[in-house]
């Protein structure tokens, strides 16, 4: 236990060492290389050999040792047996409870909802979404049945868009809609929770082939006879692909930055080229896209590459559900070569084709987003028949439980991708008919999965992500099953290193390109990271809107001018403002209004909470951290609920992590280290804090 504890601690283990070096590099002395023996001696079938009779060098086998002596990782055998399907249905049920419970989370307002037309006798309405918490989650996808209620009224009614820029939706009903009045929106996952449990109801845990990663998780060794295509992977980027190939459960952690699309694309080329059939899911339909793209593009570079005629075959990879890449939509290959396909297909082409002439604001926009759907509708329905003969379905993890032609075909694979923030029962659900492995990509010091409930059972299984089957924290990152990629291109080695010891231990080293240097100088300071720091400014103060959000004058003030300093630059593409209140994204929102005819058209603005920017990236992020030492009666506040312990540690790790050249921090630098509830504040996120304002002190 001692020297595999260390070799971890010493970001060493999966290299070989002699005697000799094991000793000098564990014990401090060569001299104790007797020691490093008489351990082989004892535990020798737990080692790998460099070299046969065990005389050169020697490292841990990880996979024997989790199967034997999980204590290494604090793991005990009654926290691996204590698992069963019955509870996760009653925490889902705990789960649909709460939403019902809660009218303020279960159901979103809505501003003004008007009639702008019909299509095929289908009523289409637009409307203006009022969020009234900062932790309020819109759960509004696009071809996606929700309740709506106004006035005792109430019937189901399809959207067809939600724009979270705007916080506008679309939705369509066959049904004229009471407007006046209190309308509103069905916002839970109440659909989606009564089909998993529908369908973890029926499903025997020793008929599930991936059962063991519920209960015990143990490994199981695939032969396999294939060579793997490597191209320009990295270092950590080749153990990864090579690990899950060879074993049945394996773990990528991603994190930012790091090449995980990349990585997972070159992983299921290799899954492609051995004709196995792989599911891939992941929670957005964004995500999926970009996979599935992805894909697209390394399928054609190996083809390149190796001087073959192209890989991609009508039919062998589907992408179903709801597509927003205007480029994806153009893929021939993503569509199967049958007549009906290919007419229903260019309807749908034509009618996107239409929507593209239309200003986004105009009804004609909206009504054409109907026909849209209309017409998808019937494409998805020709193309679920084609399921079976597919090698590879792309879509999202709901539409995969949904959809029974799915849900019901067998899978050799499972790709779950952003697997931080799916929770346990969804990937139970999904595995009910994959047999040879299950592929878990995401970073767990990213976003965790969303859950109202506060019983004990939702604790344990709609809170806790999927890496966390493997253990809890720091533990999870040394457990053998998971493969860390560690080379990262995003962001410019000072932004990195805010983050790199706190949440990655050190491990993310930096491939440094032009576009770090680029900006750097943008705003204010000279260097990539600067703190802002508005303690000594009597007039920073924090304010609480009328839906207790917060908002802060003060701070929005130094922002804008630092956003029109990157406006003049004209090198710059796009800025990125985050704030972890939506009162203040609001204000944001509103004023910058003011600002689009004085944005050239190439220059991109993102403003949003930091949920809404998990998976994005700009070249210059601002961060507003909004809040005070005292309110604006000279009151002191207490610091928001959004920076206490883990929670407040992924989206400060979310936010930092989006920036590429430039991290500018507003905000007082002392709130988080002396503000009321500081003790609820985690002492990570205030060394990130502390260590942000020593850095543009440089």
């Amino acid at each position: 236990m001692y020297y595999v504890r260390n070799i971890e601690f010493k970001k060493v283990k999966n290299n070989y060492y002699k005697r000799i070096q094991a000793a000098s590099l564990i014990f401090g002395s060569g001299n104790k290389q007797s020691m490093v023996t008489s351990m082989l001696n004892a535990y020798g079938d737990y080692f790998d050999y460099e070299q046969e009779g065990r005389r050169g060098g020697i490292r841990p086998n990880y996979n024997k040792l989790y199967e034997s002596h999980r204590d290494i990782w604090g793991e005990t055998k009654e926290q691996s047996s204590q698992f069963a399907i019955s509870n996760l249905i009653l925490a889902l049920e705990d789960e649909k409870t709460a939403y019902r419970n809660h009218q303020q989370k279960n159901f979103v307002s809505l501003s003004t909802p008007q009639h702008i037309g019909t299509v095929n006798q289908v009523l289409i309405y637009s409307a203006t979404v009022l969020l009234e918490a900062d932790d309020t989650v819109v759960q509004l996808p696009e071809g996606v049945k929700v309740r709506y209620q106004n006035q005792g009224f109430s019937t189901d009614v399809t959207v067809l868009e939600y724009d979270s820029k705007s916080n506008t939706v679309v939705f369509q009903t066959s049904y004229q809609l009471p407007t006046t009045g209190i309308p509103k929106l069905e916002n839970s996952p109440i659909f989606l929770l009564n089909n998993m449990i529908k369908r973890l109801e029926g499903m025997e845990l020793e008929n599930v082939h991936f059962r063991a990663l519920f209960t015990r998780p143990s490994q199981k060794n695939i032969s396999d006879k294939f060579s793997t295509y490597e191209g320009n992977l990295t270092t950590s980027q080749r153990a990864a692909q090579r690990y899950c190939l060879q074993y049945g459960i394996s773990y990528i952690w991603g994190p930012p930055g790091t090449g995980k699309s990349h990585t997972l694309a070159t992983l299921l080329l290799n899954l492609y080229l051995r004709n196995e059939r792989t599911l891939i899911c992941t929670i957005a339909n964004v995500a999926v896209d970009g996979l599935t793209k992805k894909l697209v593009s390394t399928i054609e570079e190996y083809a390149k590459e190796k001087r073959t005629a192209s890989l991609l075959k009508q039919g062998k990879i589907l992408r179903i559900g709801h597509v927003h890449d205007k480029e994806l939509k153009k893929v021939d290959a993503l569509f199967p070569d049958d007549d009906l396909i290919k007419q229903q297909r260019a309807i749908v082409l034509k009618a996107e084709a239409k929507l593209l002439q239309l200003r986004k604001e105009s009804n004609a926009y909206k009504l054409q987003l109907s026909t849209i759907e209309q017409e998808n509708r019937k494409l998805t329905t020709l193309l679920k028949e084609k399921i079976e003969k597919a090698l590879m379905v792309f879509t999202s993890s709901s539409k995969a439980l949904l959809e029974p032609a799915i849900a019901d075909t067998a899978f050799d694979n499972l790709v779950i991708d952003e697997a931080s923030m799916m929770s346990q029962p969804y990937l139970l659900s999904l595995l009910k008919n994959v047999t040879k492995r299950v592929i878990i990509t995401g970073d767990f010091r990213q976003l965790g999965p969303i859950a109202l409930a506060n019983t004990r059972l939702a604790d344990l299984y709609l809170k806790r992500d999927l890496f966390q089957l493997l253990g809890e924290g720091d533990s999870i990152a040394r457990h053998p099953f998971v493969n860390m990629l560690k080379e990262q291109r995003r962001s410019a080695p000072a932004i990195v290193d805010l983050i790199n010891h706190t949440f990655y231990g050190g491990e993310l080293t930096t491939v440094c390109h032009e576009g770090h240097l680029a900006y750097k100088n943008v705003g204010v300071g000279s260097s990539h990271v600067y703190f802002l720091d508005l303690t000594r400014d009597p007039e920073y103060r924090a304010a609480y809107s009328s839906n207790h959000s917060r908002y802060n004058k003060r701070s929005q003030h130094y922002t804008f001018q630092l956003l029109r300093r990157c406006i003049a630059n004209r090198n710059i593409r796009s800025v990125g403002i985050i704030t972890p209140y939506r009162s203040q994204v609001f204000q944001y929102k509103k004023e910058l209004e003011l600002y689009r005819d004085k944005v050239r058209p190439s220059f991109r603005i993102d403003v949003g909470t930091i949920h809404s920017f998990q998976g994005s990236e700009c070249d210059v992020i601002i961060f507003d951290m909004v809040d005070a030492l005292l309110n604006t009666e000279g009151q002191k506040m207490n610091i928001g609920s959004l920076y206490h312990k883990d929670t407040g540690e992924r989206l400060l790790n979310v936010a930092i992590s989006r920036a590429i050249s430039k991290l500018i921090i507003v905000g007082c630098s002392k709130v988080l280290a002396e503000g009321e509830k500081r003790d609820q504040v985690s002492v990570k996120i205030k060394r990130i804090i502390a260590k942000a304002k020593a850095d543009s002190l440089d």
